[in-house]
C-alpha cells in the first residue's frame, strides 16, 4: 500500500492556502485518476456551489485576520494532527473531500484520513502523488496531478507537475498500454476541466503551500483582492444615490420621503443591490437595512446574504416584513452575533412559507457547535416546517467528522 494525499486549496491575498486535505492508502497507482475525477465533480456540482461560496468567504475574512504567531504556536508537529476536540474549520469543504477521496473506482471503501487545514506538501509522508484542486473559481474548479520524480529518498523528494491525466497516465504508462487504453474515458472527462496554471507548483520540491508568489495575469483572481484595473467612472447621479443608501444605513429611522423622488429612475434596484453589496459591512447597522434589503433584492427567489456580517435579527424581520420578500427559496446568511441569539434569527425566519435552502455556517475560529445546536433545536421549537429540503449548518458537518454526538439525549 502506497500513500496519496488530495489537498484543496484557494487563493487567499497573496497565496494560496489549503482548507482540506486527506491521506489515503491504496494499492494501484491508477486509482489516482479515479479519485481525482470523482473529487472534480463533486466540487464542481451546483447543488453545492452555496455552501462552498460560503465557507470560501469565511476563509478569506479568517486566514487575513489569522495572527501568525498564534499559528505557528498552535501547529503541532504531528502532520496528520487534527487538533482533536476542536471542531473542523471548513467542515463542508472537509466533507465534500472526504466523500470523493474515500471510495476507490468500484465504490469500496478504503481508508481515508483528513489532514490538518494548512498543510503544506513537505508535511505529509507521500510516497506516489499528491493531487491538488483549486476551488478559487466555483465555476471552474482546476487540478493539478503531481507526481514523484524518481529516485527520491530522504529529504530530497521532488515532484513534477501539475500534470493533466493524460501526461500522469504517460508518465507512468505506455501509451499502448492497456492499463492506459482501460483509463481512456476517466482522462476524456478530466479534460472538461482546467489545469492549474499556478508556475510554483513547477517541478516544486515540497515548500510551503503558502508562501507567498507572484501571478502572471491570466490565473483565476483571488478571493479578496481588488482589481488594479482602473475604476470606471462613477457618474453623478450614482454618486448622488450611494450618498442617499450611506444615510439611509445610518439612520436610526427610515424616511419614505427620501426614497420616492428617486425609485422610478431606470436602474434604480441595480443601483440599490450594487451599493449594498460593495458596503457590505454597513448592511445591518441599523433596522433600516432591512428597506434597502427589500428594494434590492425584490423578485429574487436565492439571496446569497452570508457577505452581510453584520445582519441581525431585527432586520431581518423588516426585510421578510409583508411579501416583497417572501417568494425566497434559498437564504444563506451569518450566523448571529452577540447579543443576537440563534432563537431569534429563527423567530426572524419564521414567516417565510417558500424556504427550500437554509444556510448559516460558522466561523472556522469557533471553538464549538453551540450555534448550531441551537439554531437547531430553535427550528425544532419555533418553525419545525420552515426549511422544506436542505439545512447546511457547520455543526452537522463538523460534528459528523469528529464522531461526536451533538443533539441532546
Amino acid at each position: 500500500m502506497a500513500n496519496y494525499q488530495v489537498l484543496i486549496i484557494a487563493r487567499i491575498g497573496q497565496s494560496y492556502r489549503c482548507l482540506a486535505g486527506v491521506n489515503y492508502a491504496e494499492e494501484y497507482l491508477d486509482e489516482t485518476l479515479w479519485t481525482c475525477r470523482r473529487v472534480l465533480c463533486v466540487f464542481s456540482d451546483a447543488n453545492n456551489r452555496l455552501a462552498l461560496k460560503q465557507e470560501l468567504a469565511l476563509a478569506a475574512d479568517f486566514f487575513n485576520n489569522e495572527d501568525k504567531r498564534t499559528r505557528d504556536s498552535s501547529r503541532s508537529s504531528d502532520p496528520y494532527h487534527t487538533s482533536d476536540g476542536v471542531p473542523c474549520p471548513f467542515p463542508f469543504v472537509t466533507t465534500c473531500l472526504l466523500l470523493g477521496a474515500a471510495y476507490n473506482h468500484n465504490l469500496l471503501a478504503r481508508k481515508a484520513k483528513e489532514l490538518p487545514y494548512d498543510t503544506w506538501f513537505d508535511a505529509i509522508e507521500n510516497s506516489r502523488n499528491i493531487t491538488v484542486l483549486d476551488i478559487t473559481v466555483l465555476e471552474k474548479v482546476a487540478y493539478g496531478l503531481l507526481t514523484y520524480i524518481p529516485p527520491f529518498d530522504g529529504h530530497h523528494k521532488r515532484f513534477v507537475g501539475p500534470l493533466t491525466g493524460w501526461e500522469y497516465c504517460l508518465r507512468h504508462n505506455p501509451e499502448e498500454h492497456w492499463s492506459t487504453i482501460q483509463k481512456n474515458n476517466v482522462i476524456l472527462d478530466l479534460e472538461r476541466f482546467q489545469l492549474i496554471r499556478n508556475t510554483f507548483l513547477r517541478g516544486i520540491c515540497f515548500r510551503r503551500l503558502h508562501q507567498a508568489v507572484s501571478y502572471s495575469t491570466d490565473e483565476q483572481m483571488p478571493l479578496d483582492i481588488q482589481s488594479s484595473q482602473p475604476r470606471p467612472l462613477i457618474s453623478l447621479r450614482d454618486q448622488a444615490a450611494a450618498k442617499l443608501f450611506a444615510h439611509i444605513l445610518s439612520a436610526t429611522e427610515f424616511d419614505m420621503s427620501l426614497i420616492d423622488p428617486v425609485r422610478n429612475i431606470p436602474g434604480f434596484q441595480r443601483m440599490v443591490k450594487e451599493y449594498l453589496l460593495a458596503n457590505p459591512n454597513d448592511v445591518g447597522l441599523t433596522p433600516t437595512s432591512g428597506y434597502l434589503l427589500q428594494m434590492a433584492f425584490a423578485g429574487d427567489t436565492r439571496f446569497e446574504w452570508h457577505v452581510f456580517p453584520n445582519l441581525s435579527s431585527e432586520v431581518l424581520k423588516v426585510a421578510f416584513h409583508g411579501d416583497i420578500l417572501s417568494k425566497v427559496s434559498e437564504i444563506s446568511l451569518p450566523p448571529p452575533s452577540a447579543p443576537d441569539t440563534p432563537h431569534e434569527f429563527i423567530r426572524a425566519l419564521s414567516t417565510l412559507a417558500s424556504l427550500n435552502t437554509l444556510q448559516i455556517l460558522d466561523h472556522p475560529a469557533r471553538t464549538d457547535e453551540t450555534m448550531s445546536l441551537e439554531l437547531y433545536k430553535s427550528l425544532a421549537m419555533l418553525a419545525p416546517n420552515l426549511v422544506k429540503k436542505k439545512l447546511v449548518l457547520s455543526g452537522l458537518y463538523s460534528c459528523g467528522l469528529r464522531e461526536k454526538r451533538w443533539l441532546p439525549q
